[in-house]
């Protein structure tokens, strides 16, 4: 089974220790390349997937990339060894839903993706901790100028590079931050950073989940309208990220990306959403006092409750153990909450998704067995 071993250890953004770790999760960087000898992948046949596909394992080869991870043919897994792959960020939520033949590379380390026939020939996505914007994308820029010295991407000299959809047509850029905004969102404070955001060309949404966000019409252009089982017990997302909308936030988890991809270069969208993005985390910081000053006991309760429910109950739906992790949370970064740490809870974030639960039990998916694997790996923690 390939998640084995992945299962066993964590991806770095899961550490805790990165740059504004208490309020960024994680930061992400994905760029989106189309090969010019091939129609978009939804206009493909089977075999030119195929074919595309097996020109860029050949170009993963050429640049010696095998011998640093591993590439999952997604033709060949098991439905819940692909959602694994989903819940942990490594393929977006419309390559899941997809057909034909389509695959992820994925490096040892488990921070660089590289996604072939999605709605794009070629998905490279970074993930890291915290507040890492440059970082990864200095890194994602190496493995994208090493695809592109022997990959024909389709590019125009007035429009930039070409992709399926038109949000990404320019750079072919999709950044984006997750962040733990249980202060603004406790304070009413939100709606000003969502301003502050459209003005730099940027959206910030809560993430949803359950069914609403993955009806077919939520899908990018060219994904199987096929909703695999057990979508709704995890964090699935696309090239910005985790799903997320207008509606409330589960988890007080809000997603700060790039609306669009064209009209500035990478570096210009990347400037904007760094420092957006401190002034969202700087304005948190600052809610988070206010409560402090204004009621320590009823954070106190807040995050006690939360731990109390986490460590006795014996079913656990996914957004229940969302919110009790984003009140323990908050708690640890106040310092209401002795004997937790960050790194401990962005693994459970990771762990008590639906297939990572069936994964690390054997158990089918089924929604009481999940349930009350979610709990008992909660009670393990707070009891």
């Amino acid at each position: 089974m390939i998640v084995e071993t992945l299962l066993e250890r964590d991806p770095p953004w899961c550490g805790g220790e990165a740059p504004g770790a208490a309020v960024t999760l994680w930061s992400q960087c994905s760029v989106v390349r189309n090969l010019s000898d091939f129609p978009f992948p939804r206009c493909c046949s089977l075999e030119e997937k195929r074919s595309a596909e097996q020109r860029v394992l050949d170009a993963l080869e050429g640049a010696n990339l095998l011998a640093s991870g591993r590439y999952y043919s997604l033709d060949g897994l098991d439905p819940q060894e692909a959602r694994f792959l989903a819940e942990r960020g490594l393929i977006t939520f419309s390559l899941l839903c997809g057909d034909g033949p389509r695959g992820v590379y994925v490096s040892e380390d488990q921070c660089v993706s590289i996604m072939v026939n999605g709605v794009n020939h070629v998905c490279m996505r970074i993930l890291l901790g915290g507040q890492q914007l440059e970082e990864g994308w200095n890194r994602l820029t190496v493995v994208d100028d090493t695809l592109s010295a022997v990959l024909d991407f389709a590019y125009s000299e007035r429009l930039g590079y070409l992709t399926s959809s038109l949000d990404c047509v320019g750079t072919g850029l999709k950044a984006g931050m997750l962040l733990h905004l249980p202060g603004l969102s406790q304070t009413q404070a939100l709606a000003a950073q969502r301003e502050l955001a459209v003005r730099n060309h940027l959206s910030l949404g809560g993430v949803r989940l359950g069914p609403e966000p993955v009806h077919a019409s939520s899908l990018e252009h060219g994904a199987s309208k096929t909703i695999p089982v057990g979508i709704d017990q995890g964090l699935y997302g696309e090239l910005g990220g985790v799903f997320h909308g207008s509606a409330k936030a589960r988890g007080d988890l809000y997603l700060l990306t790039n609306e669009g991809a064209l009209g500035y270069s990478e570096e210009e969208f990347l400037f904007r959403l760094r420092h957006v993005g401190q002034e969202i985390v700087t304005a948190e910081q600052g809610a988070r006092k206010t409560l402090l000053d204004a009621g320590r006991t009823a954070l106190e309760d807040r995050a006690g409750r939360a731990v109390g429910l986490a460590g006795h109950a014996h079913l656990t739906s996914f957004p229940e153990a969302l919110g009790w992790l984003s009140s323990i949370r908050l708690g640890v970064d106040l310092g209401l909450t002795p004997g937790h740490d960050i790194a401990a809870l962005n693994s459970l974030l990771l762990r008590t998704q639906g297939a990572h639960l069936e994964a690390a039990s054997g158990l089918p998916c089924e929604a009481l067995a999940v349930n009350a694997a979610r709990a008992s790996l909660l009670r393990a923690r707070f009891s």
